[in-house]
């Protein structure tokens, strides 16, 4: 199941998706962490705002099968949500270049 999520607190917002909501999540609160990821906004407005599971605060907004989305599709609904939700503690976009090229949202 291909999931897109909503990271909310203090109306401050990130936008991402996945294949596996459960363990993004864990991904996202190991990379908080750790020093590498320090200067990501998300992982850092975790850590200035004492935020220790992102769990507590992910909403699901649309779920898909596998089989009918694509990467590029999903990413394309990804960067709709980044834009409609003004989300601030995202730092790329979801869609590179190499991808709005292309026009199936199958792929």
């Amino acid at each position: 199941m291909k999931t897109i999520y909503k990271f909310e607190h203090n109306n401050n917002i990130y936008i991402g998706s996945t294949t596996d909501l459960k363990v993004r999540c864990w991904a996202h609160n190991q990379h908080k962490k750790q020093e590498k990821h320090k200067h990501l906004k998300l992982y850092k407005y975790c850590n200035d705002n004492g935020i220790e599971d992102v769990r507590e605060y992910i909403e699901v907004l649309e779920e898909f099968d596998n089989k009918h989305l694509g990467k590029i599709g999903m990413r394309i609904i990804e960067h709709t949500y980044i834009k409609d939700f003004n989300a601030n503690l995202n730092m790329i976009s979801a869609i590179s270049k190499k991808m709005q090229k292309k026009k199936n949202i199958y792929d």
